[in-house]
C-alpha cells in the first residue's frame, strides 16, 4: 500500500488499462462543484459502510482524495 502518490503517477494507473477505484471522499455539495472525471462521490462519513460495495475486488487498486 501507497499512503501517496504523484499526478503523474495516478495519470499513469488512470490510462494503463487496469482497473482503478477513484473516490472522492467530499460531502456530496463539495463533489458537485468539481471533480476528478473518473471519480465517485464516497463522503468519508459513509466510507465504511459504502467501500466494500463499491470496490468490492480487494486485487483493485484503491485512490482516494478529499480535494
Amino acid at each position: 500500500m501507497t499512503p501517496s502518490i504523484t499526478p503523474t503517477l495516478l495519470h499513469t494507473w488512470l490510462f494503463d488499462g487496469e482497473e482503478i477505484a477513484l473516490f472522492d471522499l467530499r460531502e456530496h455539495g463539495q463533489y458537485g462543484e468539481a471533480h476528478l472525471f473518473y471519480a465517485v462521490n464516497l463522503p468519508y462519513s459513509q466510507l465504511e459502510l459504502d467501500a466494500p460495495r463499491l470496490a468490492p475486488n480487494p486485487a483493485v487498486r484503491v485512490v482516494v482524495y478529499d480535494a
